[in-house]
């Protein structure tokens, strides 16, 4: 086994997903919904934001049992999406990811940093390949899930309002919701 003070920033890992910039940049800016798609994520919650371009967000792992970690979030609006560690016992002290429009999708860019001082690897570099593989693939069902809930034949959707007989059911960015009425 090999123990390593800190890993250099590993080399981008791209991929193209069948979004507009602007549903990806929603999706990795929505921190209260993190725990639906990002690995191993249990907890995720915004702490503070500051305009457009700041927030502070807190995440819960699984693994390793009761890992937190608070990062700061630094926007550019449609462009990228910063996250450095505040806190926490996470490896992971910065992921940046950096969007583009490509044909009729967007080309997502990820950049990670870790730092494994008391990280145990089986070879140098996997933990980070390991890393980036997971959370584009995470991040890519998120947005193929998203454009699902919203397509329809008419292109995407972002609000639809349906009433029957027993409730109003309510499409809202790719989330149902159902109001029933209550006695008062």
């Amino acid at each position: 086994m090999w123990k390593l003070k800190q890993l250099t920033p590993l080399a981008p890992a791209s991929l193209t997903v069948a979004a507009e910039v602007s549903t990806v940049y929603e999706i990795l800016t929505d921190y209260d919904n993190y725990l639906e798609w990002f690995p191993l994520t249990n907890h995720s919650k915004l702490l503070v934001r500051e305009g457009e371009e700041l927030a502070i967000a807190e995440f819960g792992f699984d693994k390793p049992a009761g890992a937190r970690l608070t990062v700061e979030c630094i926007h550019t609006r449609n462009e990228m999406v910063l996250h450095r560690r505040i806190s926490g016992h996470m490896p992971i002290t910065r992921v940046q990811w950096n969007l583009a429009p490509e044909g009729d999708g967007a080309r997502v860019t990820l950049r990670t940093e870790m730092e494994l001082t008391n990280w145990r690897i089986l070879i140098p570099g996997m933990a980070q390949k390991f890393i980036q593989k997971a959370l584009l693939d995470a991040l890519a069902g998120r947005v193929n899930a998203f454009a699902s809930e919203m397509a329809d034949a008419g292109g995407r959707k972002f609000l639809e309002i349906i009433q029957t007989n027993d409730y109003l059911e309510i499409w809202f960015l790719g989330k149902r919701y159902k109001l029933t009425p209550i006695d008062e």
